[in-house]
């Protein structure tokens, strides 16, 4: 699974835009992300990453995607955040983006290089889509 981050102009129907593109691949996650000076980004996961990635090439959107590791938490457990990124930065692995998937899911991006090993030391705590 992984995270596409659309660059977009900010002004009205960017959005609509980049959803109907898309749209085939089921949206599971979405948000934006006001850049300045007229830009912005679309943070999208979809269920089909193959899909999403043909889609957005075919209409000529700039992206860069990065892998995803998902995470089990109890909703609202500050210690069981501190448990993960504890242990993650004890061993020197460094979380680049964090955000709630879901309700008790947590999704982080780690550098690709690291991803096996944050897999490793988050255990059973990983989720499987």
């Amino acid at each position: 699974m992984r995270l596409f981050v659309v660059s977009v102009d900010d002004r009205p129907g960017a959005l609509a835009e980049i959803c109907e593109v898309v749209k085939p691949a089921k949206i599971k996650y979405i948000a934006t992300q006001k850049a300045g000076y007229g830009k912005g980004f679309v943070k999208i996961v979809t269920n089909e990453d193959s899909i999403t990635e043909a889609n957005l090439r075919a209409k000529g959107f700039m992206f860069i995607e990065e892998p995803l590791i998902l995470a089990k938490t109890e909703e609202g457990n500050s210690s069981a955040f501190y448990e993960m990124t504890s242990k993650l930065s004890s061993q020197g692995l460094n979380i680049e983006n964090l955000f709630m998937f879901e309700p008790g899911v947590l999704a982080m991006i780690i550098n690709p290089q690291d991803a096996e090993s944050a897999k490793k030391l988050l255990g059973d705590r990983v989720v499987r889509i």
